[in-house]
């Protein structure tokens, strides 16, 4: 990716949906005082030390797929986030990798509650 990319969405700061994915993932592994803490840093879910520099997670999501329409998912639940286990992914993806999700299996096959129809 670009500097000048990097630094255009560096530059933009806290206005950037971008900057806010960053900071509110950094709240749930860290800030024990938010709600969601609980679910990611009580767990042991952190960051990889390299996106604990924001320039170094714009770098990454710019080059994975970033758009404004998809939220960072976690591939593995249960791992932290880093560049091998996370991806761009729209909302109902994201909504059924959860860990918390209800799961229903049927001739084998496992879905999510909320997708019963598909199944």
């Amino acid at each position: 990716m670009s500097k000048m990319q990097t630094r255009k969405y560096i530059k933009i700061g806290k206005e950037n949906r971008l900057y806010q994915t960053w900071i509110n993932m950094k709240k749930r592994c860290y800030d024990s005082r938010i709600l969601k803490y609980k679910r990611y840093g009580a767990r042991g879910v952190k960051f990889c030390d390299s996106w604990l520099k924001f320039e170094n997670f714009v770098d990454w999501a710019l080059e994975n797929g970033y758009q404004n329409d998809l939220q960072i998912d976690r591939i593995d639940g249960d791992k932290d986030y880093c560049p091998e286990n996370c991806r761009w992914v729209t909302p109902k993806v994201q909504s059924n990798n959860r860990k918390y999700v209800n799961k229903i299996e049927l001739n084998g096959l496992v879905k999510n509650k909320m997708n019963g129809p598909n199944i």
